[in-house]
């Protein structure tokens, strides 16, 4: 882990920085999904509404149990590895979610439009290419 963050020896504490308001991208993916899918009940029905529904909610309930293991679960992790080892199991967290909720509920649902369905996990996947103002202070 030496040299990953420049100028900082693995067992040197950082400084207190304080955490940015990420959650405001769960709550833009959470939006997204409520308004595709209300507009989706309105132009196809329940069936793409349910889709719309459930392929943003599985993209925004990985997401967030990713924002809360990183950003809020142990603020006060300040070393260098200590920040590297909590991004990491954040993530494989975040995946490992991803891949048991996409399982669930491609083989739980019936009435599922599967093309509506993962192009509302895949929209809501893309606010986070355009949330990134939110967060900022």
């Amino acid at each position: 882990f030496d040299g990953l963050v420049i100028g900082v020896s693995q067992n040197q504490p950082i400084r207190a920085i304080n955490n940015p308001p990420v959650y405001r991208i769960a709550l833009a993916q959470l939006c997204v999904t409520l308004i595709l899918a209300a507009v989706g009940y309105g132009i196809a029905g329940a069936v793409v509404a349910l889709s719309i529904l459930l392929g943003g909610s599985v993209c925004c309930i990985s997401n967030s149990l990713y924002i809360w293991l990183y950003f809020y679960r142990h603020p006060a992790q300040r070393s260098a590895r200590s920040i590297l080892r909590t991004a990491y199991w954040a993530e494989l967290s975040k995946l490992l979610l991803t891949a048991v909720l996409l399982v669930t509920v491609l083989t739980a649902v019936d009435s599922l439009n599967v093309l509506v369905f993962f192009a509302a996990f895949f929209l809501s996947q893309l606010v986070y290419w355009v949330a990134p103002p939110l967060v900022k202070n």
